[in-house]
């Protein structure tokens, strides 16, 4: 029985050593209108992308949809936009934050307002978010279930667009794919052998 604890011990504290850390991902799934270039596309990185228009001027976004259109929204028009949340590439540990930043432009005197609705870390489980822009003029409310999220985009009285409209998240993940550590790095997997030596002989003498 000894035996078998003391091997144990070492299986565990090598199963330990050659473990790959989760990281901190950002994931953007970001749709832009006709007055940004009309794109949609996802990025996943390790970098915080910052605000939404320096995610939009230093990252090259792969195009993958046709975006917002014309990002109309009128009074009897509301805008429905889906986000979804599919890191590819990472596995995700847990959700640390995650949010929608909506930017919308006045039709009428080309004034623009952007609001941030954060949704929490239960954007897998759903939630939901509410803010308003112009005054009240403008609602976003956003609906969270599973890896979906929609917000909608409604105004009482005026024409506006959605300029930009981007599901940021923060998570703790792995690339899928890491190769584990070797099966003796320098110096970790010599310390815990060391220490199953030890083990081994003070269960001996014990």
């Amino acid at each position: 029985m000894r035996k078998l604890s003391v091997v144990g011990v070492m299986v565990l504290l090598l199963g330990f050593a050659g473990s790959a850390a989760a990281v901190t991902v950002w994931y953007a799934d970001v749709q832009t209108s006709r007055l940004l270039g009309n794109r949609h596309a996802d990025l996943t990185t390790l970098a915080n992308p910052g605000s939404i228009n320096e995610l939009l001027s230093n990252t090259h976004l792969e195009v993958l949809g046709a975006g917002l259109g014309s990002g109309l929204v009128t009074s009897g028009s509301p805008l429905a936009i889906t986000h979804t949340f599919s890191p590819d590439g990472f596995s995700v540990d847990a959700v640390q934050h995650a949010s929608v930043v909506v930017g919308v432009l006045d039709d009428f005197d080309l004034g623009y307002e952007s609001a941030e609705l954060a949704i929490g870390p239960d954007v897998l489980d759903g939630g939901n978010a509410f803010a308003n822009l112009f005054g009240g003029n403008v609602t976003a409310l956003i609906t969270a279930a599973g890896d979906s999220v929609t917000l909608s985009v409604r105004a009482t009285q005026g024409d506006f667009k959605v300029r930009v409209s981007a599901l940021l998240v923060a998570f703790d993940g792995k690339a899928i794919g890491t190769n584990p550590a070797p099966a003796i790095p320098e110096p970790t997997a010599a310390l815990v052998f060391a220490a199953g030596l030890f083990i081994v002989g003070w269960h001996r003498r014990s």
